[in-house]
């Protein structure tokens, strides 16, 4: 059976809601093996090792890897109550550190702890060949000048003033669907005017059938404005099963027992983020791709309070339903985080603190640019 996506997803911000506008920035790092406290005798407040304090006060790529390995040693689930340990062991080291250093460091650690717990996950599937994107719907075909456009959809060439990125390069295959069958390469930004509004984005892509073109296709994290998610690690053979881009809806697609047959031919992943539009914008990056780049083919930005035209197989929509009890866990790091920044705020004085600096990738180069 397939599900509506947008009956299941709800429109959330918790990030800004709770930190009040504080700067967000996710680090994501290469995975490394959990150490827990138990690993280093000495601790200091919480339990919380001196390394893994240090880390959260000096955001270097080492301090943060230590970070994180912390956060992971209880599990997903243990992430907010570790999370909170760092953060109380912030709040004793009062006395000793700039009070605008602690509410950079409590940022940093709450950036880490939710981005373990929103992991996107790529979902092998298809455009069916009747659709058509419904009024209200931002629709861009990416690809060569002389494509065939889908019905609908919005040429979006690389010399589009929205895209930003390294070595934007247009991609043609053969294929039957004129919207998965070319693409951009290399595309790092995607800026739309949009109205302020909670929005469901689909970013579309085509298995490349090469593992090396396919590692990081969205990027390892994508972040909307000030709402970042980072992206598993997954090649097309590990996409989760299925979604269909639809205008007939789910029953029908079902009834016509077409639609895992129609995913097959076309091995297109798909990634759903939600996020809300500010100041009229929705700003887009892509971060983390490596040497291969990204590939997108297309990108649907639908209005959360309208029904979705993507339908989900009963696997997927158990992933999608999976998203919100993951949001669960980031709204409990966020709330112990804004308690935490409440108490050393005051001390802070009228002087904002300054973004969070870009996080460092470690992703390795997969493949030379194509």
């Amino acid at each position: 059976m397939l599900y509506e996506v947008g009956a299941i997803m709800k429109a959330r911000n918790p990030i800004e809601r709770l930190l009040c506008g504080a700067a967000v920035a996710i680090a994501v790092l290469a995975c490394i093996a959990p150490a827990t406290a138990q690993d280093t005798p000495q601790t200091s407040g919480a339990g919380v090792p001196p390394a893994v304090l240090q880390g959260a006060l000096n955001g270097t790529p080492a301090g943060i890897a230590a970070l994180r390995a912390y956060l992971m040693s209880a599990g997903s689930e243990g992430i907010p109550r570790l999370s909170q340990n760092v953060f109380q062991a912030l709040k004793e080291n009062q006395d000793n550190a700039d009070p605008q250093a602690l509410i950079r460091a409590v940022n940093r650690v709450a950036n880490v702890g939710t981005s373990m717990v929103a992991v996107g996950r790529v979902m092998h599937a298809a455009v069916d060949s009747s659709y058509v994107p419904p009024q209200g719907t931002v629709a861009l075909d990416f690809g060569p000048p002389d494509k065939t456009t889908a019905k609908g959809f919005e040429r979006t060439l690389v010399s589009d003033p929205r895209l930003q990125g390294t070595n934007m390069r247009p991609v043609r295959r053969p294929g039957d669907s004129d919207l998965l069958s070319d693409g951009i390469r290399g595309i790092e930004k995607i800026t739309l005017n949009v109205p302020d509004g909670s929005y469901r984005i689909i970013l579309m892509t085509q298995n490349l059938g090469e593992s090396k073109l396919m590692e990081s296709p969205f990027g390892r994290e994508v972040k909307v404005n000030d709402s970042a998610v980072a992206v598993s690690d997954d090649l097309p053979q590990s996409w989760i099963d299925e979604g269909v881009l639809t205008s007939r809806g789910a029953d029908l697609v079902t009834r016509e027992g077409g639609a895992h047959k129609l995913v097959e031919q076309q091995d297109a992943g798909f990634l759903v983020v939600e996020a809300a539009a500010v100041n009229g914008q929705l700003v887009i990056e892509l971060k983390g791709a490596g040497s291969s780049g990204t590939y997108l083919t297309g990108l649907i930005v639908e209005p959360q309070n309208q029904p979705s035209s993507l339908v989900l197989s009963d696997t997927a929509s158990q992933i999608v339903k999976e998203y919100e009890q993951r949001e669960l866990l980031q709204v409990a790091i966020l709330e112990r985080a804004a308690e935490v920044l409440t108490d050393i705020s005051p001390a802070a004085g009228p002087e904002q603190p300054p973004p969070t600096p870009e996080p460092t990738f470690e992703t390795s180069d997969v493949a030379s640019p194509s």
